[in-house]
């Protein structure tokens, strides 16, 4: 049982961290949210377009299948892990395949985001980034409003309104 608690404190750890967000917020709005309108509206060439859409495709492919190797990689140190002789060593080695398919997943996002910057240029880039920006200023202000009426307003989800 000894050598079971830092397997599961490890497996935890690992788990929690595998569905994290990529190397930053851009990357992945880059490479799996562009869609076409988007990038026609910003004057992107269109067969700029046909080829980031063919990136963002390839990526998407790329990194579902990787989701399915760690499911079947955390469905496999579940198992390790229900008996209470586990395999310490064989945890260790599925732990760090899947640290290794994650590594694998932010590389792949990283190349898709060189990718498709140099594809569309630094000028279409920056307008992006700039779109970007606002779009996530704009729902932060749109939730500190709500914030703002949800305080305001008395019995709504306080403890008060049992």
């Amino acid at each position: 049982m000894k050598r079971l608690i830092p397997a599961i404190a490890i497996l935890t750890l690992v788990i929690a961290g595998l569905p994290a967000q990529g190397i930053d917020l851009q990357l992945a709005v880059v490479t799996q949210s562009l869609n076409e309108q988007a990038l026609v509206r910003l004057g992107v060439p269109p067969e700029d377009i046909s080829a980031i859409l063919e990136l963002q495709a390839e990526f998407r492919r790329l990194k579902e299948e990787s989701a399915i190797e760690l499911n079947v990689l955390k469905a496999r140190i579940a198992q390790q892990l229900y008996y209470p002789d586990a395999d310490v060593r064989e945890v260790d080695k599925l732990l760090e395949n899947a640290s290794e398919i994650r590594l694998e997943q932010e590389k792949a996002q990283l190349r898709a985001y060189v990718q498709v910057r140099d594809l569309i240029g630094e000028e279409y880039w920056r307008r992006l980034t700039e779109q970007i920006r606002a779009q996530a200023r704009q729902r932060q202000e749109q939730a500190e409003r709500a914030a703002q009426q949800n305080r305001l307003q008395p019995g709504a989800g306080g403890a008060g309104s049992r």
